[in-house]
């Protein structure tokens, strides 16, 4: 895999140049980049796609004016794929509180259910992600940026992963074990939110993208319905950490954007 370092090295270029599909943007393209690291991924009939992410993994995800004025001009008259934040859902909401809370309209399964539960408005929760870092006006000042793509399309982030399985990991997250020792716990003596109501906060952040990108005149393309289970909940073969999904989410997203170099 060739790599193009932007002028700082603090961002690089990953994959074939002439590739007509290029993904940039936050954490969860890493599952592509990380698809495309594989062993056999050259020996796999899938379209090929470049990623435009850090230099150091260890930095965290893109954000900066640089980072989006490389990843423009990488994807100059490419199919340029966006992903949008999309863990507005746990980085946010992961731990439950104390009151209980939940959404209205969502029926909350909680570990004492003779504890009260306070329902919030989703107008509430809808504000909320409005103003939170990347916010969704920030594409505003993104996307005339690549204005020289031969297309633009935002791209969702994958469903929640359960309850369950975030409980094994979350004690080797680094990110929730600080948010913990903040509070003065550990990150394992901390109640998770339950499975319907992170999806929900899920849903409402997504249709959040899917309502920008039709004002911004640009496709939307959510996550794979067969990359999540009969609870909506993504499935186990795509787990990764307690956020983000695995190489093999990322293959199945190169699938899903194959129709872009047709």
């Amino acid at each position: 895999m060739s790599k193009l370092e932007s002028k700082s090295g603090k961002w690089t270029f990953y994959g074939d140049a002439n590739a007509q599909i290029m993904v940039c943007g936050h954490s969860h393209s890493a599952s592509i980049l990380q698809a495309n690291l594989q062993p056999d991924s050259s020996s796999i009939n899938y379209p090929k796609v470049s990623v435009c992410y850090t230099s150091n993994w260890n930095d965290g995800p893109p954000g900066d004016k640089e980072y989006w004025e490389f990843a423009a001009k990488m994807g100059s008259g490419k199919n340029v794929v966006i992903v949008w934040n999309g863990n507005q859902h746990s980085e946010n909401f992961i731990f439950q509180t104390r009151p209980l809370f939940t959404l209205i309209g969502v029926s909350d399964e909680n570990d004492d259910a003779e504890e009260v539960v306070i329902p919030l408005p989703i107008t509430l929760i809808r504000a909320y992600f409005e103003r939170i870092t990347p916010s969704f006006d920030d594409l505003s000042r993104i996307i005339p940026l690549m204005s020289d793509a031969l297309s633009i399309t935002l791209l969702s982030g994958p469903a929640p992963m359960p309850r369950s399985h975030i409980k094994s990991v979350i004690g080797e997250d680094k990110f929730y074990s600080a948010i913990a020792n903040e509070l003065g716990f550990e990150v394992d003596f901390l109640s998770l939110t339950s499975d319907s109501l992170r999806l929900r906060l899920w849903d409402i952040a997504t249709e959040m993208l899917k309502v920008r990108a039709a004002e911004f005149g640009v496709s939307f393309l959510e996550a794979p319905k067969v990359s999540r289970d009969k609870a909506g909940m993504l499935s186990q073969e795509y787990w990764g950490d307690v956020t983000h999904a695995n190489s093999a989410y990322g293959r199945l997203l190169i699938q899903e954007l194959a129709y872009l170099s047709r």
